[in-house]
């Protein structure tokens, strides 16, 4: 497994769901860390990216819904019950999101920042639980 191979062996229980269902609920309150590239972009987005987007990506795994940020908001409202006091979150979003992001986490989470991708684009969001 990916997990044994990198050194982490029984240390890491990966999980594959739809954001949260996955897990049992004697997980809440004791999550160390969760890292999701979760759907970001709008309807409009969608229909605006270059074709190769369009064709490359599944719509499923791109698209959130109409305003971009709906499966954002889920992810960062369960999240904070799910991850154990001081668990870390972490996300991938568009540019566009930056915003959004930031007023959502504020407040439930503490050293909040915004990384830069290799391209310099504001793109990832990362948050402690307080």
């Amino acid at each position: 497994s990916f997990a044994y191979r990198n050194g982490a062996g029984s240390k890491v229980d990966f999980r594959c769901g739809d954001l949260f269902d996955a897990f049992s609920t004697d997980l809440l309150n004791r999550v160390d860390l969760v890292i999701s590239n979760p759907p970001y972009l709008s309807e409009q987005e969608w229909m605006d990216a270059p074709f190769d987007v369009r064709v490359h990506e599944p719509r499923l795994a791109t698209v959130a819904g109409m305003n971009g940020s709906e499966v954002l908001m889920r992810l960062i409202t369960d999240a904070s019950q799910w991850l154990k006091h001081d668990g870390w979150l972490v996300l991938e979003l568009a540019p566009s999101r930056v915003e959004a992001v930031t007023e959502m986490m504020f407040g439930t989470f503490d050293n909040f920042s915004i990384r830069q991708d290799l391209a310099g684009m504001k793109r990832i969001a990362i948050g402690q639980k307080s």
